[in-house]
């Protein structure tokens, strides 16, 4: 095979580079001399390891005492790993970022020009490939996909949170976040997650997952046997499940799992609207007929996105200013998510999800949406529209649905009778209550240990 081809070439240059070593008759005196001198190289290198096993130890001692504080998993901290999807644009993968070392996985990126000083560092480059790759006694994951999938949020929400988790709470797995590398680097993983679409079939790459997500024009017949396929419910697993094996693993929320602010039910004065909003792409406007209640539809397709282009135009009046919005954005990893929680909190007393009408979406889409404003702790009215929707509320019986077209799902009140319900504050708490609820079933620990398992990682988890 290819990998056992340049296994051959290393071995190879490293005879040739032994068989180069220079060699020479040395007098008694010289010997002595050099005797002498291997001596004192000898004490040097005791005393350093000597050194550096005390660090260790102490280093050690310092890991359990912190232990207890440091177990719990927190995505809100800045990590610094590469990801090749934030560096769109760069030709040339760095060495390190924000001094972080990547070691080895540099390597898996076909776009990094490498430039090796001579064969002997060429060679040992190839050693250090080889023993991280193949010696590696971790469980390693390569979570990858094309360079413009990489761009999108289902590989952000997928691969990127995945690592964070990894490398926090599953001591014995490694996710390397990289495109697909070329057959020549050789390098061994145990599992291949492939976002939104199919990749060749190689062994180095060990069981390979495609992750459908809502790349719908994915054909089960154009899928190489043997692969796997993660989707999102039971119906988009038939769609694969005739000739292959499929898992559903839903997408997590975006947002940071360590925002813990619940926002305050307010009682309605009388005569108050209630206010009531729906942030959506391309979603068509609930039809409200209501009396007393303030509707507010944010479209992005018409508002733009990302969320940068029209948050001030709705939250200005609210005291925010250019400067905290971008703030917010460059420096803490959910500064997106929380700006949006901020659109809820600050504007709304409840919130619509809508689906889109199309019959993919509608059959076989993520809830995400749902989810993710129920973190936020805004009372939801999910909109019962589709399989994807319906199929989600009955599993966990979420009691505040409506569906604009009851003839034929009689069990769901119209958004009118939706609506007068939500007038009473303890309504809006249970509605409240029972999504908070459901959204922690959502939350990226759960589901990055749950992807972890479908992936064959076996090993513990601290957190």
């Amino acid at each position: 095979t290819e990998c056992e081809e340049g296994k051959r070439i290393v071995i190879l240059k490293m005879q040739l580079r032994s068989t180069m070593t220079p060699t020479w008759s040395s007098s008694p005196n010289e010997i002595r001399s050099r005797q002498h001198l291997n001596s004192r190289r000898l004490k040097h290198i005791i005393f350093i390891t000597l050194a550096f096993t005390l660090v260790l130890v102490a280093l050690s001692f310092f890991d359990e005492v912190t232990e207890g504080r440091n177990s719990s998993f927190d995505l809100s901290k800045s990590y610094n790993f590469v990801d090749d999807a934030r560096q769109l644009g760069i030709q040339e993968a760095p060495d390190s970022v924000n001094g972080h070392d990547h070691g080895d996985d540099f390597l898996f990126n076909p776009s990094a020009s490498i430039e090796f000083i001579d064969d002997q560092d060429e060679t040992r480059q190839l050693e250090t490939h080889y023993k991280n790759s193949i010696q590696d006694p971790r469980f390693r994951i390569l979570c990858t996909a094309d360079t413009q999938s990489m761009a999108w949020g289902s590989y952000q929400a997928r691969c990127v949170t995945l690592k964070n988790y990894a490398d926090q709470c599953a001591p014995f797995a490694h996710v390397i976040t990289r495109v697909l590398p070329e057959p020549g680097f050789c390098a061994h993983y145990n599992a291949t997650l492939y976002v939104k679409g199919i990749p060749p079939q190689r062994e180095e790459l060990g069981r390979i997952f495609i992750d459908v997500v809502d790349k719908y024009d994915i054909k089960e017949e154009d899928i190489r046997e043997g692969m796997e396929v993660i989707v999102q419910n039971k119906l988009q697993g038939d769609l694969y499940n005739k000739n292959h094996v499929t898992h559903i693993v839903e997408h997590w929320y975006n947002n940071d799992p360590e925002d813990t602010y619940i926002p305050e039910i307010r009682d309605l004065e009388k005569g108050s609207p209630l206010k009531v909003g729906n942030v959506c792409c391309g979603c068509p406007s609930p039809k409200i007929d209501s009396s007393n209640v303030e509707f507010t539809m944010i479209d992005e397709k018409v508002e733009g996105t990302p969320i940068t282009a029209w948050f001030l135009k709705f939250m200005s009046s609210s005291g925010w200013t250019e400067s905290q919005m971008t703030k917010l954005v460059e420096t803490n990893e959910y500064g997106t998510g929380m700006l949006y929680y901020s659109v809820f909190r600050t504007l709304f007393d409840v919130m619509i999800v809508t689906p889109k009408r199309r019959f993919d979406k509608l059959t076989y889409g993520s809830i995400q949406r749902i989810v993710s404003v129920m973190k936020s702790g805004v009372p939801v009215l999910v909109e019962v529209r589709g399989p994807a929707f319906e199929m989600f509320v009955d599993r966990y019986g979420y009691s505040c649905v409506y569906a604009e077209n009851p003839i034929g799902i009689k069990k769901y009140g119209t958004l009118e009778d939706a609506l007068k319900k939500m007038h009473d504050a303890n309504a809006r708490k249970q509605c409240q209550e029972e999504g908070l609820k459901i959204a922690e079933d959502f939350s990226p620990s759960v589901m990055a240990k749950r992807l972890l398992v479908t992936l064959g990682y076996k090993g513990d988890f601290k957190c």
